[in-house]
């Protein structure tokens, strides 16, 4: 049975009204204050299913950080867009030329990168990072310590620093 908007009396087929003349109306608005979109790059691959569900889980770390922490301390929004959540259980569905290339056209729309740690061992994440740096894209090393891996902290948290910073400056600039 199909719920009804308790204003309009409309049929909702979700949880929102969509009827056009209903003040209860579900409208989408631009935000408020200027958004940045940061990659998260980092490797996806691994040997077994569950070396790639944790490549995900450390991509979704840093992703989950970048949304978090970063929209506090910047005044703005950062957005993060981390691929590795995008196609989690299609790994090997397709080839992997389908997934770099699809990739590097998100990062085309980014505003700078965060590194995974252990991205260094992933040619897809290598091939990221060149594209960032061509194209002046800002790399930040990750600051979050994944569980698994965290090899260079006190670059992580240099970067963290320089990486706030660098989204102040640019959150302060957009509005």
């Amino acid at each position: 049975m199909a719920e009804h908007c308790a204003h309009c009396a409309a049929e909702l087929p979700r949880q929102v009204c969509l009827n056009q003349g209903c003040p209860e109306r579900l409208s989408v608005t631009a935000p408020q204050k200027p958004t940045l979109v940061v990659y998260i790059a980092g490797r996806f691959r691994g040997p077994t299913p569950w070396d790639v569900e944790k490549n995900i889980r450390a991509a979704e770390e840093v992703a989950f950080q970048v949304w978090s922490l970063s929209t506090q301390l910047t005044g703005g929004y950062v957005a993060a867009l981390c691929p590795h959540m995008n196609c989690r259980h299609w790994d090997k569905t397709l080839s992997d030329d389908i997934w770099l290339a699809g990739g590097l056209a998100l990062l085309s729309a980014c505003d700078a990168v965060v590194l995974v740690p252990g991205w260094e061992s992933s040619k897809g994440t290598v091939a990221e990072v060149g594209l960032a740096r061509k194209s002046g894209l800002p790399v930040f090393y990750s600051w979050v310590p994944v569980f698994y891996s965290w090899d260079q902290p006190e670059k992580g948290l240099a970067d963290w620093a320089a990486f706030v910073v660098w989204a102040r400056r640019e959150i302060d600039q957009r509005r």
